[in-house]
């Protein structure tokens, strides 16, 4: 039983770094996608995310792609990620 446990948890483990991995690809698709359509001065450089450029980010993202499908596909991988977390804690925890 300590192995299908302990299995269980290495699962969630990958599973949780698997998503993370993949919403920090798509994150830094949306960067790219909306790069692509900004000016020169008006564009994102990858480092240094404070509060107020996140927002400037998120309504320029809003403004230029309506739908926001990568948005919620991002936020959608950062949930599954967080739930895969909780379970290897809890499986992992639970391993004598």
């Amino acid at each position: 039983m300590t192995i299908l446990i302990a299995g269980t948890a290495l699962l969630c483990f990958c599973i949780m770094v698997g998503c993370n991995l993949w919403a920090v690809v798509i994150s830094l698709d949306r960067v790219e996608q909306v790069n692509a359509r900004l000016t020169e001065g008006k564009q994102f450089e990858a480092l240094g995310w404070w509060p107020t450029k996140r927002w400037r980010f998120e309504k320029e993202y809003e403004r230029l792609f309506p739908d926001r499908a990568l948005r919620r596909k991002e936020r959608l991988l950062w949930l599954l990620g967080g739930l895969a977390l909780l379970g290897a804690f809890f499986f992992g925890t639970h391993i004598q």
